[in-house]
């Protein structure tokens, strides 16, 4: 089943047939497994590899290692007020996370805000897929996650904090797509170097040192004891410490770095409805006349086109549905192997 070392292109509808086949192989019903599987085939589609197919080998072994019970259905645990605490009970992350967004935006709904927290979760994915869920029912969204420990705090050298990513969603016009922000605090996320390492590629300067504190270009250097680095220094560095209280602690899921961490996401999700607030109105039409504003930007030498946030995504999704999705030939050896291992069929491409 080996590859060579050539990059691979799947349609997205092979793309999914293939997570489903494996997700469904690890003993996940066909509901949660589609749910996973759109959100892993979104990641690839708008071109953010380390969120896609990349993730499915580590996924199989949480499953096989215990850490995720495939089966099991998020509840919710508790609800006071304008707040609810969320569990994914160890089930599957991105289903679990479904539910934590969908509880927030219905009580910002009732009650103007809804802010709910994750419990119990192993790797939700992207933010971005829960702030844009909750920015298309109309309503402005905020979520942030703590993670397991992969960066240095400003000035150190080994880990002691998640990528800790934190992402926002404005909802727009009725017939525009939400402005989505969704970013690690550190200068890559994780899955970024997983992507690297499977083209056996460097990265940029400025993102990882070694085991020593020595910036280095090689991701294979963070996997032998380096780490990360936060973004824009101090700044990346207060963002990530914010959010292990947020996500972390509040969640219950406690701050990476300590002993008693929950091994997981531990989430934050804030829904706010527009109307508890501001006219609906005046705000959508600010928002509409601040975009133009954005897009209408005179550009920086050697730049075609300002965008907004978001915005690369749509098109790398346009692109990608149409031309097919990459996967480096490190992704696809795993993948075979694994399918081998679970006995699912892979395209031949």
């Amino acid at each position: 089943m080996g590859s060579g070392m050539t990059e691979k292109t799947l349609p997205a509808g092979e793309l999914h047939s293939l997570i489903l086949d494996l997700l469904c192989a690890l003993g996940t019903p066909d509901d949660l497994a589609g749910l996973v599987t759109g959100a892993l085939v979104e990641a690839n589609l708008t071109g953010h590899d380390s969120h896609g197919l990349v993730r499915m080998p580590a996924y199989a072994q949480s499953v096989r290692e215990g850490k995720v019970h495939p089966e099991v259905r998020a509840s919710v645990v508790s609800r006071r007020g304008a707040t609810a605490c969320v569990s994914a009970n160890r089930g599957w992350g991105q289903t679990a996370g479904r539910v934590a967004a969908e509880e927030a935006s219905e009580i910002a709904g009732e009650l103007g805000v809804g802010a709910v927290v994750l419990q119990e979760s192993p790797h939700v994915g992207r933010l971005a897929d829960y702030v844009e869920l909750i920015a298309r029912r109309g309503r402005v969204a905020m979520a942030a996650t703590n993670a397991w420990v992969n960066v240095a705090p400003f000035g150190g050298r080994d880990r002691r904090l998640g990528t800790n990513p934190i992402a926002f969603g404005i909802p727009r016009a009725a017939d525009r797509p939400p402005i989505v922000s969704d970013f690690a605090t550190s200068v890559v996320a994780e899955g970024k170097l997983q992507v690297a390492r499977a083209y056996g590629r460097s990265v940029a300067p400025g993102a990882i040192v070694d085991s020593e504190g020595r910036p280095t270009q090689d991701p294979e250097e963070f996997y032998s004891g380096g780490a990360l680095l936060p973004a824009q220094g101090y700044k990346g560095y207060g963002l990530a410490v914010a959010i292990e209280a947020l996500g972390g602690a509040l969640s219950g899921m406690g701050p990476a770095m300590l002993a008693d961490y929950g091994d997981g996401n531990g989430m934050f999700v804030l829904a706010l409805e527009i109307e508890a607030f501001a006219s609906v109105e005046r705000f959508v039409s600010q928002i509409e006349q601040m975009a133009q504003a954005l897009l209408d930007a005179p550009t920086a030498p050697g730049v075609d086109e300002v965008l907004l946030p978001g915005q690369l995504e749509l098109r790398t999704r346009e692109q990608r549905e149409r031309d097919g999705i990459p996967i480096p030939a490190g992704t696809w050896d795993a993948i075979a192997q694994l399918a081998e291992e679970l006995d699912v069929s892979i395209p031949s491409v």
